[in-house]
């Protein structure tokens, strides 16, 4: 489905695979959290994400629930307002550690599935799935060829993707850093990296943000393969091979999480003109009548600021609407109209 919202400032906003600009998100996107506004977030939010993981990501849904402000522990928690950055269709689901070629499989799998429920999908490795010379794919020996299969599996597999769901958003993802270093991990990282940019495909670098300490520097081994900044793991051993971020590196990925989402929400924009004049709200702000001009709506509701549905109504095939919302109290409201395969998002004032 595409999804096209209007914004305070009249920008139609539209949310497709075919993009012009790079979406990677790192460690240098953490400053973009506090500029976030409230119709941003209001885009953002309404968007549904299914995300498929294991350990490393319920440390980060974890730390969505906090941003969220439904969490009272740790204390950083309470200081997040109740359902601001509200989560609600933001879905963690916990898959398990099946391998590399497992996991492709359960993604492709998940994403057959669930196709109409969602508007982007995702799913991580753990650094379990690049620790050298274990499993598949860094075998043992390390197999350069074998990786290297490894990586055009995972890369078919979102590319077919792609082109069996052109109007949705798959997102990907680095691998998690180990306190220690992993060559495997560095390798297929910087294939991952350089595809995205080189494809303008969305990235979500969690490895970079692991490796990035709070004063900028850039952390690696003595190889000069990327490691985890120890103060974001909760694993402190001596030659730790794993990082589970802790409470502080989650609450970064979360933010971060949320300015990807929220990129993605106002950043694929068109020229509102060529849908606004076939579309018409009228009058703007209205007292007690809202009329809609358009062909074959669907459904439109109304949201509070909050995101709170307050009105909803579907229709069978016509071209004009009205509707008497006399009984909602003089403020700002969001409508929302559903057509075949688009959606709109617009701002009504209520007088």
């Amino acid at each position: 489905m595409k999804i096209y919202i209007i914004s305070i400032m009249s920008l139609l906003i539209v949310f497709s695979s075919a993009y012009s600009q790079r979406f990677i998100y790192d460690h240098n996107s953490l400053n973009q959290f506090q500029n976030i506004n409230e119709n941003e977030i209001f885009a953002g939010k309404n968007l549904k994400v299914m995300f498929r993981h294991a350990s490393v990501g319920s440390t980060i849904n974890n730390a969505l629930d906090c941003i969220q402000g439904t969490r009272t522990s740790p204390k950083i928690c309470t200081e997040f307002e109740p359902y601001k950055f509200d989560r609600r269709n933001i879905s963690f689901q916990s898959r398990g550690n099946s391998g590399w070629n497992g996991k492709i499989e359960d993604f492709i799998s998940e994403v057959d599935k669930e196709i109409n429920n969602y508007d982007i999908f995702s799913f991580k490795f753990c650094y379990l799935d690049a620790l050298d010379e274990t499993g598949d794919p860094c075998g043992k020996p390390f197999s350069e060829t074998k990786t290297n299969q490894a990586w055009e599996l995972l890369k078919n597999a979102y590319e077919q993707l792609e082109a069996k769901y052109p109007d949705k958003i798959f997102i990907w993802w680095t691998i998690p850093l180990t306190q220690s270093g992993q060559y495997c991990t560095e390798y297929l990282n910087q294939k991952i990296r350089n595809y995205c940019k080189d494809n303008n495909k969305i990235l979500f670098d969690i490895a970079d943000i692991e490796c990035y300490d709070t004063l900028n520097n850039h952390i690696t081994n003595q190889q000069g393969w990327e490691i985890a900044f120890k103060p974001y793991c909760g694993e402190q051993q001596e030659g730790a091979k794993a990082c589970h971020p802790n409470w502080t590196c989650s609450i970064i990925l979360a933010k971060i999480f949320w300015v990807m989402l929220i990129d993605i929400a106002v950043n694929y924009t068109v020229k509102v003109q060529d849908f606004t004049k076939h579309l018409q709200i009228y009058p703007n702000p209205f007292n007690s009548i809202l009329n809609i001009s358009y062909q074959n709506i669907r459904s439109i509701e109304i949201f509070n600021v909050l995101g709170n549905s307050l009105f909803k109504k579907t229709f069978s095939r016509t071209n004009n609407y009205s509707f008497d919302l006399t009984n909602l109290t003089a403020g700002i409201y969001f409508i929302k109209i559903e057509l075949n395969n688009t959606i709109f998002i617009e701002k009504i004032i209520k007088l």
